[in-house]
């Protein structure tokens, strides 16, 4: 019982650091985004407040913005990727040959433990030991 309740606690501390890298992603993709918007807001006011027309903050609007879509893409990449990273150790869990990892049975010092042994591998080392 103690066993599980601390392996469940691993598990939560695994999750809450996944979950703060992704939140640092997002939060640091959104920060991007508002000092884009504060300040080529501030810059588009400047233009038009000094001749009454937008002459020169698209430029600098446009050469960011293709600054913060490369931001947006690479950080949409990350969580892809994460979230890939998670589907594939959930399915290395589910499958046979990683469950007595996970459930901390396998001795890695004997390479002819059961644990660590396929089918087709346990068949061989029977026939050996018959021999």
């Amino acid at each position: 019982m103690s066993n599980n309740h601390t392996n469940n606690e691993v598990k939560d501390n695994a999750l809450m650091n996944e979950a703060k890298k992704r939140l640092k992603l997002k939060r640091n993709f959104k920060e991007h985004r508002n000092a884009f918007l504060i300040v080529n807001g501030a810059f588009f006011l400047m233009d038009f407040i000094g001749d009454k027309s937008l002459d020169w903050a698209y430029y600098l609007a446009i050469l960011w913005g293709i600054g913060l879509a490369f931001d947006y893409i690479d950080t949409v990449k990350k969580l892809r990727h994460r979230n890939e990273l998670e589907k594939e150790m959930e399915y290395l869990k589910k499958t046979q040959k990683y469950n007595c990892i996970e459930d901390n049975k396998t001795d890695y010092s004997n390479p002819y433990s059961s644990e660590n042994m396929s089918q087709a591998q346990k068949k061989v080392q029977a026939k050996k030991l018959d021999q």
